[in-house]
């Protein structure tokens, strides 16, 4: 597997030895941090942090990551509130950088601090309302575009920012003995991967039960292997999901 697929975590190596007539839909899910620059290029989404709210509560922050969550307080800018109680001139919000631009040119823009942006790169934060801008997740390597709508004087503040890109659609015929579906693949040593699966798409990601576990065969080497005998009862489609825990 190339180091691309890598870092994307796709599954890309099937092994079947039999196809059936009824087919099984595949999509993996996970895209950890810290193995390669990731664009979000996903379907925008709105948050708005409403004037005098509570910014140590969750409602009233964008937690974009499990290591940002944007917020402001009283007064003055934004920062991060998984690491900061407050806003910290030309160092807030913590573990980003900020350019205008967009994604599709995020490695020839230049960054910086999100104040040294709101105030030099533009004249100042209500003037970043309606400019195409990227925010950079350092530690993670994300970079999302984000476009501020809203800036009040004091506090509050919304914005839009692009989203996870959805994972690839495979489309796969079930292998191995009849009514059995085997998966296999190599990627990286030492992963935990579930496999969920429902034969309803219009349950909830959250609700599909866990089938199994992909088992690295023999341990350390990358193989990942996992077979779930009852994947065909009565001819009705099976729909299966990888994910990270």
């Amino acid at each position: 597997m190339d180091k691309a697929s890598i870092n994307n975590m796709k599954a890309t190596r099937f092994f079947a030895a039999r196809l059936f007539p009824a087919i099984i839909l595949m999509t993996t899910t996970f895209a950890p941090a810290g193995r390669g620059t990731i664009i979000w290029t996903g379907p925008p989404v709105a948050f708005t942090n409403v004037a005098g709210s509570d910014p140590t509560l969750a409602v009233n922050q964008d937690r974009i990551t499990p290591n940002v969550w944007i917020t402001r307080g009283g007064s003055q800018g934004i920062y991060n509130a998984k690491t900061e109680s407050g806003f910290t001139h030309f160092f807030s919000p913590a573990d980003t950088e900020w350019a205008n631009g967009t994604t599709a040119n995020y490695n020839n823009l230049t960054y910086t601090d999100w104040n040294s942006w709101a105030r030099g790169v533009n004249p100042s934060p209500p003037s970043t309302v309606g400019v195409n801008a990227v925010v950079h997740l350092i530690s993670e390597d994300i970079y999302i575009d984000v476009q501020f709508t809203s800036w009040a004087v004091g506090s509050g503040f919304s914005y839009v920012r692009s989203t996870p890109p959805p994972p690839p659609l495979l489309v796969i015929a079930p292998s191995g003995g009849p009514n059995s579906f085997d998966l296999a693949f190599t990627n990286t040593s030492g992963l935990t991967i579930n496999v969920v699966a429902t034969t309803n798409l219009a349950l909830p990601l959250a609700n599909w039960p866990i089938v199994g576990t992909m088992i690295e065969t023999p341990p350390g080497s990358g193989a990942y292997q996992f077979a779930d005998p009852g994947a065909l009862t009565n001819s009705i489609r099976k729909f299966y999901r990888l994910q990270m825990p």
